[in-house]
This record gives C-alpha cells, sequence and structure tokens, in this order.
C-alpha cells in the first residue's frame, strides 16, 4: 500500500506545512518600585546588609542611616537638655564650692556651702553619665536621668526648709548680721519684719520653681525611654551599632 503524497515545488523541493501561531497576549512590564517616604527605612524583601569587606557601602545603606538618624531626634534632643542642665550644674557647684574654700581661708567654715558644693557635683556627674547613655541607646539612661533630677528638687527642698527653719527661729543669716553688727538693727529697725518676710518669700519662691522646673524635667526624662526602646526595635542592630561609634 502507498503512503501519502508530500507535496513540492516547482522546483522538486518538500514543501512542510506550517502550525497556525497561537496569538500570545501581551505581559505588561513591572511595576517600579515606589519610592520609601522620608524618615522610613526601605521595605524590601530582604534587609539590607550591613555594609563590610565583602559588601561594599551603598546609597541604600545611606538612605537606612539617614532614616535612623531622623527618628534618634527626640532622643538627641534629650541628650542635649541632660548636656546643658550638668554642664550649668556644674558651673554653680565650682561656684559654690570656691566659696566654701574662700570662707575657710577667712576662718569662716561653711559646712553647709560644702555640701551643696558636694551634692552639686554629683548631680551635674549623673546628668553628663546620662547623656552619654542617651547617645549610646541605653534604656537605662532617661531612668538614671530621671532619679537624678527628683534627688536634685529633694537637696534643694531640704536646703529651704533648713532656711525657712532659721528664719523663723531667729538663727537665719539676717539674724546673725544683725547680732554682729547692732548698728543696721537700728539701721534697719522700722522694716525689720519685711526683711524677715522677704527671706521667707525668697526661699519659699526657690522652692516653688525647682519643683516646676526639675519636676517637670525628671518627666521628661522618664518619657524617654519608650523612644530610646522604639527606636532599637526600628532600627538595624549594624546602624545603631554604628552610631554609637560615632557619638560626640
Amino acid at each position: 500500500m502507498k503512503g501519502a503524497m508530500t507535496p513540492v515545488g516547482k522546483d522538486d523541493t518538500p514543501i512542510t506545512p506550517q502550525t497556525p501561531s497561537v496569538p500570545v497576549a501581551p505581559v505588561d512590564p513591572p511595576a517600579p518600585p515606589m519610592p520609601a517616604a522620608p524618615g522610613t527605612i526601605p521595605t524590601n524583601e530582604q534587609p539590607v546588609t550591613a555594609p563590610s569587606e565583602a559588601v561594599a557601602f551603598t546609597a541604600e545603606h545611606q538612605t537606612v542611616i539617614e532614616a535612623a538618624q531622623l527618628r534618634a531626634k527626640k532622643i538627641r534632643n534629650a541628650a542635649f537638655v541632660a548636656a546643658f542642665n550638668g554642664w550649668s550644674t556644674a558651673v554653680f557647684a565650682g561656684f559654690t564650692c570656691l566659696y566654701a574654700v574662700a570662707a575657710l581661708a577667712f576662718g569662716n567654715l561653711s559646712v553647709v556651702a560644702l555640701v551643696i558644693g558636694a551634692g552639686l557635683s554629683i548631680v551635674a556627674y549623673n546628668e553628663l553619665r546620662g547623656r552619654r547613655m542617651l547617645q549610646q541607646f541605653n534604656l537605662r539612661g532617661p531612668i538614671l536621668l530621671g532619679w537624678n533630677q527628683i534627688g536634685f528638687l529633694a537637696m534643694i527642698t531640704v536646703y529651704c526648709a533648713f532656711r525657712i527653719f532659721q528664719t523663723l527661729t531667729g538663727d537665719g543669716e539676717y539674724d546673725q548680721t544683725i547680732r554682729q553688727s547692732p548698728e543696721f538693727a537700728e539701721l534697719l529697725g522700722p522694716i525689720d519684719g519685711m526683711v524677715q518676710w522677704a527671706f521667707l518669700a525668697t526661699y519659699a519662691l526657690v522652692f516653688v520653681v525647682s519643683a516646676v522646673f526639675m519636676g517637670g524635667n525628671a518627666i521628661y526624662y522618664f518619657t524617654r525611654r519608650k523612644h530610646v526602646r522604639a527606636y532599637l526595635n526600628e532600627t538595624p542592630a549594624w546602624v545603631v551599632d554604628l552610631l554609637q561609634r560615632t557619638a560626640r
């Protein structure tokens, strides 16, 4: 039985039958990635690898670092406040200690000045130490700074209460001056009571202002802890390590 005949062309070349082509639907190109919003870490499927000898530092690393620095603004502000409080307290501590030394040189030992100078020095040290801990994103930093302000307020409260007690019992600085120089008593006789009330009002005002200022500072410091915790949770470890090593 003969097989099927293959069609040939005019030059005896076999003609291969063509299979009808199936139309293919066009494929849309992938959409470009959306740019990251300022202050956020790019949300890629793979986390940004820390730069090293094997991984070069790229623009993506720089973006992550800039976003981390932006998120750390509240922590840096708290560190600035701690630096201001620490150095200003250190200046007052220095002047108080100088006054105590000068009084001792004239044969008048001022125990109160020595105690206050020592207390201010401790407060200044803790304030600057807490600032450094904030720069290192240490969760204990805000706690130390908050309790340091409470301790500072307690010291001022004791001082004001002591001075008010001295004034009320007739053993204050004004009364001692009057006893040492009776001529002042005759000169200030008509306003003697007003002077004592002025001393009482001054110490009471110092206490109120200190309670508002230092109490507000304590609350401010305590509330910074949640910002430090959130920062550590949202920031890659290699970025935290980099910022810790470059903190000033």
